[in-house]
C-alpha cells in the first residue's frame, strides 16, 4: 500500500513539475518545430511570446516595487515561477508580483490562439462571395465541406481554450502560486485580460491586412486556402517528361 501511494504522490509531483514549465516547454516545443519546418507563423509569435512578455510582466512588477506598493507582496517560497527554483528563502521574505509571468505566457497564447481561431472562422464570407453558383467547373460542395471543417476546427480551439484558462486558474489557485486574499483574484484576473488582450492585438499587429494572415497563422491552414477562382476550369499542373 504505500509503494502504491509514493507512487500515486510521485505522478502528482511529475504532473505538477510539468504544469509549473508548461509555458517553456510549449514555447521551446514550438521554437524546434518553427525553426526545422521554418513556421515564420511560430517563429513571430514565440517573439511576442517568450521575450517580450515576460519582459513587460517582469518590468512592471519591478516598477511596482520601486514604487513601494506592498499589496502587490507575495511570500517567496509561495511564488512559482516558469522555471524551477529550489533556492531558500528566509521565512518573511516577500516578493513583488502585480502581474503573473506564468499566466501571463499562458493568457498572451490563449488571447493569440482565440484570435487566430476567429480569424479562421471568419474567412467563409470571403470566400462564398466568389463563388458563381452558375460555374459548374466549381465544386461549391467540395468548397462549403472544407468550409464546414475549418470552422469545427475554429470552434474546438475555444473549446479547448476555454478549458486550458480554467484549468491554469484552478492550478494556480489550488497550488497557492499567486498568493491569497483579495490580491490574489486581482493578480490572476489581470494577468488574464492584459496578456490576453497582448496576445489578441499581437496577432491583429502580425496580420497585414483581413484576408492575408499567412504569417500569423498558428494553424497552418491560411497557407492552404485557395479561392474558388484559383480552381476554375480545373486547372492541370505540367511536369517534364522523362520517357
Amino acid at each position: 500500500m504505500d509503494t502504491l501511494i509514493n507512487f500515486v504522490e510521485d505522478i502528482k509531483v511529475f504532473i505538477y513539475g510539468g504544469v509549473q514549465s508548461l509555458p517553456l516547454v510549449l514555447g521551446g516545443t514550438m521554437l524546434v518545430l518553427g525553426l526545422f519546418t521554418a513556421n515564420y507563423a511560430m517563429l513571430f509569435f514565440l517573439l511576442g511570446y517568450l521575450v517580450l512578455t515576460p519582459l513587460i510582466a517582469g518590468g512592471i512588477n519591478k516598477c511596482i516595487e520601486i514604487a513601494g506598493f506592498t499589496a502587490c507582496n507575495v511570500k517567496s517560497s509561495d511564488v512559482c515561477g516558469i522555471y524551477s527554483n529550489n533556492t531558500f528563502y528566509a521565512k518573511d521574505a516577500t516578493e513583488t508580483v502585480f502581474l503573473s509571468q506564468w499566466l501571463g505566457m499562458i493568457s498572451f497564447f490563449i488571447g493569440y490562439v482565440i484570435n487566430n481561431a476567429v480569424d479562421l472562422y471568419k474567412k467563409e464570407s470571403i470566400i462564398t462571395n466568389e463563388i458563381n453558383i452558375a460555374d459548374t467547373s466549381i465544386d461549391v460542395g467540395a468548397i462549403d465541406k472544407k468550409i464546414t471543417n475549418r470552422k469545427a476546427h475554429a470552434v474546438m480551439s475555444w473549446v479547448i481554450c476555454l478549458f486550458v484558462v480554467l484549468g491554469a486558474i484552478y492550478v494556480r489557485d489550488y497550488t497557492r502560486c499567486e498568493g491569497d486574499g483579495i490580491g490574489k483574484v486581482f493578480r490572476i484576473m489581470g494577468s488574464i485580460i492584459v496578456f490576453g488582450a497582448a496576445g489578441y492585438f499581437w496577432y491583429n499587429y502580425l496580420t497585414s491586412d483581413a484576408n492575408s494572415n499567412r504569417l500569423s497563422d498558428l494553424f497552418g491552414i491560411a497557407n492552404r486556402l485557395l479561392p474558388p477562382v484559383a480552381i476554375k476550369n480545373k486547372p492541370t499542373v505540367c511536369i517534364p517528361y522523362s520517357g
